[in-house]
This record gives C-alpha cells, sequence and structure tokens, in this order.
C-alpha cells in the first residue's frame, strides 16, 4: 500500500466537501443505480414520467408512488426487494463492526450471509472484508486491493472503515511500520462512529508497543480505557491488559506479575485464560520462581497458540534446573510442534535455545535470528538476539563487531516511523 497515496487523497477527498449522508430514500437509491449504469434522466424517463419530475424524485422533493417505483426499477433492471436491502447497507455496516468489536462472530457470519443479496457497493466490499478478517486473511488481501484503487470515492465513513481494518490485517502478517502508518492516516479522516475511534486506539497502542513507541503506546492505552468504560466488552478490554503485559514482561517482570496476578480468569475466553497462564509462568520464571512457573505452564492447553511459548519456557526451566529427564522431553515435544509453518518465530527461538556451541549460536544468530527480527519487525526480539551476540562478541574481545551490531539495531530502531514512501 502507498501510504503517502492514500494520504492525499484523503486531504483531497476534504477538500472535495463530498455528500456525507447516507443514502436513506428511494430518491437516493434510484440516482445511484441510474448513474451507475450511465442511463440520462431523459431515457430513464421516457415514457414514465418527465424528466423534471425525475429529478425531483431523485432529489428527494417527491415520493414516487408505487406504480412509477416499479416502472423504474423494471427500467434500470433493479428488484424491487433489492431496494428495501440496499438502503439499509450502512446499517450492516454498522452492525458488522459491532459484531468485529464485541467478538461475535456468529453475528459477523449472519450479516455477511444477508448482505450477499445487496448488489455490489463499497460497504458490502467492506463488510466482507470484515468477515474475512475474522475467518479468512487470505481473502482479504483481495478487498484490501480492491478498496485502494477507490479511495476517492469512499464517503468518510467507508474510508474510516478501510483505514481501520487495512491496518489490521497488515498487523496480522507482521507489516507493523505500514499498519502504524496507516493508523496515523485516520488522524486525517473526520471519524464519527465511536467503535472505529476504539479500535484505532486499540490496535494503534498494539502496534505501537510491537515497534517499541513508548509515548504513542501510552497516549492510546489512556484513551482507549477513557473512551471504552460506557462500551462493556470486557473481551477487549482483557486483551489490551494482556497485551500490556505480555510487553512489560520483556523489561520489567515484577510490574507485569503485579498486574497479572490481579486480573481473573472468571470472565476470560478460554485464549485469554491459556495466555493469562502462560504470562503468569514466564513472570514466575524471570523473577526464578520455578515451581510456580511450572505450576501456571501447566494450564496451557495443547490446542492453544500459546502451548509452544509455554514449552520453550518449560525448557528454559528445565535447563536451570538441570532437570535432563524433563528438558529432553520437552524438546522432543518443542521439535513436533515447530514443524508448522505456522510457529515460525517458535522454531526461530528454539533452534537458537538448543545450540551449545557459542560459535554456532553467533552464526545462527547473524546469519537466521536477528535477519527473521528484521524481516517481521519483531523489535523486542531483535533487541534480544542483538544483545546476546554482542555479549559473545564482548567475550571473546571482538568489540568493534559488538558495536557494529549496536550500529544495525539503532538503524533498524531508526527506520520504525519513517514516513517515506511505503509501497507492499
Amino acid at each position: 500500500m502507498n501510504v503517502k497515496s492514500v494520504d492525499s487523497k484523503i486531504i483531497k477527498k476534504k477538500n472535495k466537501l463530498l455528500d456525507e449522508h447516507v443514502m436513506k430514500d428511494i430518491g437516493s437509491f434510484i440516482k445511484k443505480q441510474r448513474v451507475e449504469r450511465n442511463i440520462t434522466q431523459e431515457k430513464l424517463s421516457e415514457g414514465i414520467c418527465s424528466i423534471s419530475y425525475l429529478s425531483k424524485i431523485e432529489n428527494n422533493q417527491i415520493i414516487p408512488n408505487h406504480y412509477l417505483c416499479k416502472k423504474i426499477f423494471e427500467r434500470l433492471e433493479v428488484k424491487e426487494d433489492c431496494f428495501n436491502v440496499s438502503i439499509k447497507d450502512h446499517e450492516y455496516l454498522k452492525e458488522a463492526i459491532n459484531a468485529y468489536f464485541y467478538y461475535q462472530n456468529d453475528l459477523l457470519s449472519d450479516i455477511y450471509d444477508e448482505v450477499q443479496v445487496i448488489e455490489k457497493s463499497i460497504k458490502k466490499e467492506l463488510i466482507e472484508l470484515i468477515y474475512f478478517l475474522v475467518f479468512d486473511k487470505q481473502k482479504a488481501k483481495k478487498y484490501i486491493n480492491l478498496l485502494e484503487n477507490i479511495v476517492k470515492t469512499m464517503r468518510t465513513e467507508e474510508l474510516s472503515v478501510y483505514l481501520l481494518f487495512s491496518s489490521v490485517y497488515y498487523l496480522s502478517i507482521n507489516k507493523n511500520r505500514l499498519s502504524f502508518q496507516i493508523l496515523n492516516s485516520l488522524e486525517n479522516v473526520d471519524v464519527r462512529n465511536k467503535k472505529v475511534i476504539l479500535l484505532m486506539h486499540y490496535y494503534r497502542y498494539i502496534v505501537s508497543q510491537k515497534l517499541k513507541l513508548k509515548n504513542y503506546s501510552h497516549n492510546d492505552y489512556n484513551e482507549y480505557l477513557s473512551l471504552s468504560v460506557k462500551y462493556n466488552n470486557n473481551i477487549r478490554l482483557n486483551n489490551l491488559k494482556l497485551v500490556k503485559s505480555e510487553f512489560l514482561l520483556l523489561e520489567d517482570p515484577v510490574n507485569a506479575f503485579n498486574s497479572l496476578k490481579y486480573m481473573s480468569p472468571r470472565h476470560m475466553t478460554l485464549s485469554q485464560k491459556n495466555k493469562l497462564y502462560y504470562l503468569l509462568g514466564a513472570c514466575m520464571y524471570r523473577l526464578k520462581l520455578f515451581d510456580e512457573a511450572l505450576n501456571e505452564l501447566e494450564n496451557v492447553y495443547e490446542n492453544s497458540k500459546y502451548y509452544a511459548v509455554s514449552l520453550l519456557v518449560k525448557l528454559a526451566i528445565y535447563k536451570r534446573l538441570n532437570d535432563t529427564y524433563n528438558h529432553t522431553i520437552t524438546e522432543n515435544l518443542i521439535k513436533n510442534l515447530v514443524a508448522n509453518d505456522r510457529l515460525i518465530k517458535e522454531r526461530v527461538n528454539f533452534q537458537y535455545k538448543i545450540i551449545e556451541d557459542e560459535c554456532d549460536k553467533k552464526d545462527y544468530l547473524r546469519e537466521i535470528a536477528i535477519p527473521y527480527s528484521i524481516k517481521t519487525e519483531d523489535y523486542y526480539m531483535l533487541e534480544y538476539y542483538v544483545k546476546a551476540i554482542m555479549d559473545i562478541c564482548i567475550k571473546n574481545s571482538r568489540y568493534k563487531e559488538a558495536l557494529q551490531y549496536l550500529k544495525k539495531l539503532n538503524k533498524e530502531n531508526g527506520r520504525k516511523i519513517n514516513k517515506e514512501r511505503v509501497v507492499v
């Protein structure tokens, strides 16, 4: 995506002051259908009514009777029942956003099914984008590209939804800088949907944390908390708190643990419970509470997406405890798990942990772990791997080489919020 181009289109769009009223009536519907089919008022009105009368209908000055509607729809080759559905497309979009916001996936599926009878429109494609972001991210890419080409023609409501959910897509595929830039583009849009504003703060907090942009993340976290009080969305609020603790764990395990221990799993989803147990175990490991850590990690389900990382923590604990038996069992479990292509990050970390020879470890860090962290824009793991390779260099009195890796880290950190032209 060309973020600069999208920003430019947004500004041009604002200057044009396009009509922001959602199509609510039959006149607007008829005009929209006529224009889309490149039919003149003269051709459409011929034998039905006068041109001036049609013009008044389209400008909502006159409400046509059923007979006129039927004749106009026939000439436009539009089914009458399509009008009743099409005038609600903006309501469907709002309902889809609400369903996404509250994790109501069944409702989102129902909305997706209902809009299939609607003729092709921007709002319909936005609903489909939201649907596929939840159920099939590969198909979502098609809608990202499709909608980018028509940004100029979008209403403000549509544009804000497109920018929000395109950023969510890029965040899901680890294009963190691009996601951050798109979310910042929302500042040029007059966003009125409160759920869109909340989701913007929610996702910008997450991506800012991934990019280690603490000032941004702090502001968005507080904004989300202050705005979300009246919406009673415990699932998303728990998610945000878990994400905050996850990043805090890497820098301040004591504070992370203090935040986590007051979170009750009672009102959490199963996925959130698994993440809570994993984070508690990881915190306790960092605090050298090994037995307590193992107890928490035992609660993580095998089919959970946090199972692999919980095993990595267990592996580190067994190594500290010199428990060869359990270390070997855990190592074999991880080997089987990380063969899955979806667990590349865990596989990279696992391979790093099991390499014993210092020279081999250094080669692996230089050739695999550090480049992978750069590619996936994982700045926490990048810093972790760079620190590890610098320690090896300093241990062997290779100070200039250690300095080169530090410069490399600083260079990557400087690219985080590069506002230059980005094309994906």
